[in-house]
Order: structure tokens, then sequence, then C-alpha cells
């Protein structure tokens, strides 16, 4: 996964995010790598989210995420 390759801006991270998941992600969503998904296309992501390293998102049944800061090497 590209994201995890190396140092990227916020700006790239949510570009990088919007083509995972195949949605326009918010200006204010924020994000420290690495991230880890089974698909990306099941995640939504709203306004005011924050996903800290290392979490690891299982999103087959998918997850929807608004308001909301995860915890470092949190699983969903």
């Amino acid at each position: 996964m590209e994201l995890n390759n190396k140092y990227h801006t916020k700006e790239e991270i949510i570009q990088l995010m919007s083509e995972l998941t195949g949605q326009k992600i918010d200006e204010s969503f924020g994000m420290f790598p690495p991230f880890y998904t089974d698909c990306g296309r099941n995640i939504h992501i709203g306004k005011n989210v924050f996903i800290n390293a290392g979490c690891k998102f299982q999103d087959q049944g998918g997850i929807y995420i608004e308001d909301a800061k995860s915890e470092t090497n949190r699983s969903l």
C-alpha cells in the first residue's frame, strides 16, 4: 500500500485515502500511517476523523466513522 511506504503530507494522505475508499475525504481528516485494511471500498469517513498509527480496518461489512479519533493499533 503506497500510503505506508514513505512520508506523505496531509494533502497526500487525504488523496490516497480518497483513492482507497472511492469517495472524497473531507479536509478535516487526519492520519498517522501505517494503516491496514482488507478492502478499503467499504470504509466511509465523515468529517473530523483522525486515525492513529497502526490501525487495522476489517471493512468487509462496512465501517462508518464521523467525529472520531482512533487510538494507536486499534482494530475495527
